[in-house]
């Protein structure tokens, strides 16, 4: 059934490219004309052809490696054409409407249903992006010396200035780590290791959300960001979002070869996990801020985060691994910056706060006693959950 349904797919757009292709170039597509050089044609042209063979070699076989490494590398260039033109969402059905946005769109849509996951490895898209380059280089190289094109690029339309090529450069790493975190998903819905696509599917939305709140507190320049990594409350969320960020590379690097996802170091995590959490209730115990905030960044960074970062911990991670003197090393990195808030930020840059706008002792005590009291909640609760996984297993 699925193979009858990708043929159908497949047939009706070979009939689209066709049709949209000969409305833009005429008839005669073997003649070159310079309209092939537009980059949203070029790669048209080139899924028609890469499609076309696929159709053809699945009425007898599977296609083979090569075949469909270079179809995921033109869905790669078939995003950047629908990032490209996406002015023309809200056009009438024009032949350029399906070449920039139905067209892209089916080619990803055929990438998604019909080939098989997990064959994407995590350095494929920068390998993706060197191959592409090198194949537009050696065609520029080829239309300069035989049709006498100079500026190629430029007749590509991709980009006319390096900020414009930076950003191209940008957009498809971002489309290919899409497309390999998809491939990863897909592949453990597959396997049915269902832990491990909800794992990867709640980090990246804790990422997203942290990257959003943070950068909107602190900014988006490196100046200001550092800056803004004085105030504790911002220090804690981005120490959270590394935390995850290097948890989800190190389960996407081992993704096929384990059936839950984990963290490789589950006792620093705690020390950021307990930290952020205490920091959340030092907002709701003196400002009463988790019941007058708006939803925004204020909400992401005293509420959201913390309690995401709680059930991370309560999800995903392997329980039984913390010590019982962990608390007290939990204490390390907020009282590291406590120390050097204290006898830099105020004296030397006159700040008027350490961790909170409240006089050091009353946020002293309050934070690393909340740091302390937690810790040992959640070292108890830890210790039990590894106990009743042990009775589970037929260990305890």
């Amino acid at each position: 059934m699925k193979k009858t349904l990708s043929m159908i797919y497949r047939f009706v757009f070979i009939l689209f490219s066709v049709w949209g292709i000969c409305q833009k170039l005429g008839f005669n597509i073997l003649y070159f004309r310079p309209e092939i050089l537009d980059f949203t044609l070029f790669v048209d042209f080139s899924c028609f052809l890469c499609i076309f063979a696929v159709f053809i070699i699945s009425i007898t076989r599977k296609p083979g490696r090569v075949l469909s490494v270079i179809k995921t590398t033109l869905t790669l260039c078939a995003i950047l054409v629908c990032m490209q033109n996406i002015p023309l969402i809200n056009g009438g059905i024009t032949y350029d409407w399906i070449l920039g946005i139905l067209l892209p769109c089916m080619m990803v849509l055929d990438w998604l249903l019909f080939d098989s996951r997990g064959n994407i490895k995590l350095y494929d898209p920068i390998i993706w992006l060197a191959a592409a380059t090198a194949v537009f280089v050696a065609l520029a190289a080829l239309l300069k010396n035989v049709f006498g094109v100079e500026n190629f690029w430029n007749a590509l339309g991709m980009f006319t200035n390096n900020s414009e090529l930076k950003n191209l450069l940008i957009k498809a790493l971002c489309a290919g780590a899409g497309l390999y975190i998809i491939d990863c998903i897909g592949s453990a819905l597959t396997k049915r290791s269902f832990n491990s696509a909800f794992s990867l599917i709640y980090r990246l939305v804790f990422l997203a959300l942290e990257v959003y709140a943070i950068s909107a507190c602190a900014g988006k320049e490196l100046t200001s960001f550092l800056y803004g990594l004085w105030n504790f409350d911002i220090f804690s969320n981005f120490l959270c979002a590394v935390c995850i960020a290097v948890a989800v590379i190190y389960n996407l690097v081992k993704f096929k070869s384990i059936k839950k996802n984990t963290t490789p170091f589950p006792r620093l995590k705690a020390t950021f996990t307990i930290s952020i959490l205490a920091t959340m209730v030092l907002h709701m115990v003196f400002y009463g801020e988790f019941f007058t905030f708006t939803i925004g960044k204020e909400s992401v960074l005293f509420c959201i985060a913390p309690v995401m970062m709680l059930f991370d911990w309560i999800l995903f991670d392997k329980k039984g691994s913390f010590k019982i003197y962990d608390p007290f090393l939990w204490l390390l990195i907020p009282l590291i910056y406590y120390l050097i808030a204290t006898l830099y930020k105020i004296p030397y840059i006159n700040a008027d706060k350490v961790i909170f706008p409240l006089s050091q002792t009353e946020v002293g005590v309050a934070f690393f006693g909340a740091i302390l009291v937690g810790g040992y909640v959640i070292y108890i609760a830890d210790r039990l959950a590894a106990k009743q996984t042990r009775k589970k297993v037929g260990y305890g």
